[in-house]
């Protein structure tokens, strides 16, 4: 034909090279795309993304190409990966970038997993604050007038045994509220609750609760 193109033979007849891109950037552009749907397009790792990037690369498509060559690399992309292992990943990539700040990458991240993966343990590599209050705590706090007439304003019916189970309490290593208004690193322990509800979009909302917690 006029352009050249070489595909494979058989389903999905995947185009290999034509006379006008060849075979070695046409991989290229899957394993962009490859990443774009494994880390963008769910909208997962949000805040670790406008971290990772705003922060280390002057385009996303830098970014995402460097990723899918690690992925490459590590043999990553011949395996089917689920939700916490792309977590680790990511954070094995930052770390072997020795991009500065991989303690406050990991807080965001934390959050990033925590708001999209009710119920879930966190990965491996992601470190861990020990969180300093007992589950009879978490019920003392989930009865508080502030919150059931605040956050929690929806679910005030609901018994606290029941309320239990659609949040989840983590303490940060970084002020995460005043990042993520004003992009602002300020490395200070507070509590984060998150409040899961039901839906595909806006599956969470994180609020802090430091000043409650310390009133316990």
């Amino acid at each position: 034909d006029n352009y050249g193109f070489k595909y494979l033979d058989k389903a999905p007849y995947e185009v290999l090279e034509t006379d006008y891109i060849d075979y070695k950037h046409i991989r290229r552009l899957k394993a962009i795309d490859n990443m774009v749907d494994k880390y963008y397009n769910e909208e997962i790792f949000r805040y670790s993304l406008d971290y990772l990037i705003d922060r280390n690369y002057s385009s996303a498509f830098r970014f995402f190409e460097e990723l899918g060559l690690f992925f490459e690399e590590k043999n990553y992309h011949k395996v089917k990966h689920g939700r916490r292992a792309l977590y680790d990943i990511l954070r094995e990539f930052y770390q072997e970038k020795d991009f500065p700040g991989l303690k406050y990458f990991n807080e965001i991240l934390k959050l990033d997993f925590v708001e999209n993966n009710k119920g879930l343990k966190l990965p491996n590599s992601i470190d861990r604050l020990r969180l300093d209050i007992s589950k009879g705590d978490i019920h003392e706090l989930l009865k508080s007038e502030e919150l059931l007439s605040g956050r929690l304003a929806n679910h005030r019916e609901l018994p606290t045994r029941e309320l239990i189970k659609l949040v989840q309490i983590e303490k940060y290593g970084l002020d995460l509220p005043d990042y993520l208004e004003t992009g602002r690193i300020v490395e200070t322990p507070v509590y984060i609750m998150t409040l899961y509800r039901d839906g595909v979009i806006n599956v969470a909302e994180s609020f802090d609760v430091t000043s409650l917690v310390e009133k316990l």
